[in-house]
């Protein structure tokens, strides 16, 4: 292989990695004028004993549904499809 498109080869290669990582950097980056809203969780059914307790590692069932901040209006629900095990970690946020 001549030097020459060797050479482009590697400035190419160069090129494409500092593009790809200047588009992933201000892809994550915030608006400024957005605002963080806090994640809101309401339990539905609390059993008066329950004996398991859930730790750290463990695999759940969860039964949720998404609603939109703005307006208040569904866009997932986990309720009417088939469970999911979960592991619980710092994925999500709230107390577990």
């Amino acid at each position: 292989m001549p030097r020459t498109s060797m050479t482009f080869g590697v400035k190419l290669v160069f090129f494409l990695q500092a593009f790809c990582l200047l588009t992933i950097r201000t892809h994550g980056q915030k608006k400024e004028d957005a605002t963080a809203e806090e994640v809101k969780i309401e339990v539905l059914h609390v059993p008066k004993e329950c004996t398991p307790k859930s730790k750290k590692g463990d695999l759940l069932n969860a039964h949720y549904d998404g609603y939109l901040a703005g307006d208040g209006s569904k866009f997932y629900c986990r309720r009417h499809s088939a469970p999911t095990c979960v592991i619980w970690r710092n994925s999500a946020k709230g107390n577990y």
